[in-house]
This record gives structure tokens, C-alpha cells and sequence, in this order.
């Protein structure tokens, strides 16, 4: 009996759903550079290319008007789309529910840009710029100070006194 309890045993640890081990995420860069350097330009790709403008000539819409102008705007929002997941990593994350929950936004917002360049649909490209510009605020408010730190990881960038 104690033999087939034991196989059991094994049997069933075994079938066990086996946890994945973490990917090695390694952040490379703080804060300050991502948005300025990836988050930023994909933003200002679909901001640049959404709404219309009012000139000496009248009202001109900024809406590509070429394959090639619906590709960068495609590129700016799946980049957008993707420093989201980038935003969710757990060096970045560290469990706050509401940076997840805005970095899911930015998922979101760049999944509706993608979907909008891929329609060629301008009013829609510029209903997602604001909802863009709605996400990248919420986050302001809660995690930017004066100085352009974002104050979540301040400590990350402050040496220990041990070091």
C-alpha cells in the first residue's frame, strides 16, 4: 500500500503544473531615458499626424496621405503598444498596481493607433491621440515631479550609503 501511495505521490507532483522560471529582464535605461527616448517619439508620431491645423489658407488635416506616412504612424503606435509591456516589467513595476494599470493603457491606446493607421482612419487616429495623451497624463500626475524624475524611482538612482 505504502508503495503505491508513494507512486502516487510522484504521479501526481509530477503532473503539477510547472512554474516558468522569470525571463532575465534587465532594465537598461532609467525612466527619464525611456520616455524621452522611445515612449516620446512613437507619441509624437501619432500627435503629429492627427487633427488639422488652421493656416492663411484655411483648415489643413495633418493625416498621412501616403503608405509611407500610415506606416510611421503604425510604427510610432506599435512601439507605443509595446513600451507598455516594457513598462510592466518588474524592474519597472515592482507591484504598483496603478503603474501597471496605466502601462496597460498604453497597450491599449497603442493597439487602437495601429488599428486606426491600418484603416487609414484619421478621425479615429485623432480619438486615440487624446486617449493617448490621457494615459501619458494620468501617469504624469502620479509618478512626474519638477525636475523630470519620475518620483517612483527616485530611490533606484540615489546610491546606498553602503555603496
Amino acid at each position: 500500500m505504502r508503495i503505491v501511495l508513494i507512486a502516487a505521490a510522484f504521479f501526481v507532483a509530477g503532473c503539477a503544473e510547472k512554474s516558468e522560471p522569470m525571463p532575465p529582464f534587465v532594465a537598461v535605461g532609467d525612466m527619464v531615458h525611456t520616455m524621452n527616448n522611445v515612449i516620446e517619439p512613437a507619441a509624437d508620431k501619432i500627435w503629429d499626424s492627427s487633427g488639422y491645423v488652421l493656416t492663411a489658407e484655411g483648415e489643413v488635416n495633418l493625416a498621412p496621405t501616403t503608405d509611407e506616412g500610415w506606416m510611421e504612424v503604425k510604427h510610432g503606435a506599435s512601439v507605443i503598444a509595446d513600451s507598455g509591456n516594457l513598462l510592466m516589467m518588474p524592474a519597472h513595476a515592482q507591484g504598483r498596481e496603478e503603474w501597471i494599470a496605466i502601462s496597460r493603457g498604453l497597450v491599449e491606446v497603442g493597439r487602437q493607433a495601429m488599428a486606426a493607421a491600418d484603416a487609414r482612419d484619421d478621425e479615429a487616429l485623432f480619438e486615440t491621440g487624446a486617449a493617448l495623451y490621457g494615459v501619458c497624463l494620468s501617469c504624469h500626475q502620479v509618478y512626474w515631479e519638477d525636475g523630470g524624475r519620475f518620483t517612483a524611482f527616485v530611490e533606484e538612482k540615489e546610491p546606498s550609503a553602503s555603496q
